[in-house]
């Protein structure tokens, strides 16, 4: 259900962001995400893919932009042995993220290439569902949803192929920081910063 509202969102933003695209000086790109977490995820599974959007809006100067991502990602499933209620179970974990952030992009145009470096700000959240079975008859005894809303900070950068056809090929990277991330380590909560390498795809429209 929650993945379905996510979805939701992200469509919504297009159209809205697509609406303003026929507006002088603004655009918009779709985009597929990947996220390979680095350090202060260990109960993540090994990476996450999801989509997302960007929303720029182009000053005067042609090298200024002010630009605005979501994304919605999943991270699957880790399922691993635990010690917990005084003898081993088993402990499935999936969680999902959300991510709003902001800040200015910098673009260097190249003929048909345009480079940019953009370094950004804002809103995680991570929803983690836990669910625990018994060890030998796998057996779900408990199942537990927790929530985090952290706040935290990317630097990336990428290149723009203009293909002749109107909308620009997209590759792009970053790496990003969340203050204070809480994961779970032999059932004991850890919180401390974490970061996380992240590699887009997709397409960007706008106008001259």
């Amino acid at each position: 259900m929650l993945k379905k509202i996510h979805i939701v969102i992200i469509f919504t933003l297009l159209l809205v962001s697509l609406i303003f695209a026929q507006q002088r000086n603004w655009g918009v790109g779709p985009h597929l995400f990947v996220s390979l977490p680095q350090t202060g995820f260990e109960n993540f599974s090994k990476d996450g893919e999801g989509i997302g959007a960007k929303l720029f809006y182009r000053f005067n100067n042609p090298y200024l932009s002010l630009r605005a991502d979501f994304a919605y990602i999943s991270y699957g499933e880790r399922r691993e042995s635990e010690f917990i209620y005084n003898y081993y179970s088993l402990v499935t974990r999936r969680i999902e993220s959300m991510q709003f952030y902001v800040g200015p992009q910098f673009t260097f145009r190249m003929g048909r290439l345009t480079a940019y470096l953009a370094s950004m700000g804002g809103w995680y959240h991570y929803h983690t569902v836990e669910t625990v079975e018994d060890y030998y008859s796998y057996y779900p005894y408990s199942e537990t949803t927790d929530s985090q809303n952290k706040w935290g900070y990317n630097i990336g950068g990428g290149i723009l192929i203009d293909l002749g056809l109107g909308p620009h090929l997209d590759f792009g990277v970053k790496y990003q920081t969340i203050l204070n991330a809480e994961s779970y380590v032999n059932g004991n909560k850890v919180e401390k910063d974490a970061t996380d390498f992240c590699i887009t795809l997709g397409v960007v429209f706008f106008l001259r």
